[in-house]
C-alpha cells in the first residue's frame, strides 16, 4: 500500500511514500535516506484520515541515480500505535 509518510530525525521533516508495510518494518521511498542505525519519528497518513505515529531504526538505505531503482530506507519499527496495527489487520 502506498501511503504518504513524513519522517524526521531531529528538527527537519522529510516526506516519502510507503511501499512495503509489515508489523515490524516499513520501506519508505524517498530521495532523503538516512544512515543505518538512525532513529526516526514517522507519521503515516492512513486512508481513513488517521495519522499513525511510529518510531523506527534505519536498517538499510538504497540510493541510486537510476530512477527505475527504488531509492529509500528499510526501517525496523520499534514503536507502533493501534491505528497502524488495525490498518495492517485489514489486509488479512
Amino acid at each position: 500500500k502506498r501511503l504518504e509518510v513524513k519522517f524526521s530525525s531531529g528538527n527537519t521533516v522529510f516526506t516519502g511514500i510507503s511501499s512495503n508495510l509489515a508489523e515490524d518494518g516499513i520501506f519508505i521511498r524517498t530521495q532523503k535516506g538516512f544512515a543505518p542505525d538512525t532513529t526516526l519519528d514517522i507519521k503515516l497518513f492512513l486512508p481513513d484520515g488517521k495519522i499513525s505515529s511510529l518510531k523506527g531504526i534505519v536498517k538499510r538505505t538504497t540510493k541510486s541515480s537510476i530512477s527505475a531503482l527504488k531509492n529509500g530506507m528499510g526501517v525496523e519499527i520499534t514503536e507502533k500505535d493501534k491505528s497502524y496495527l488495525n490498518f495492517l489487520k485489514s489486509f488479512k
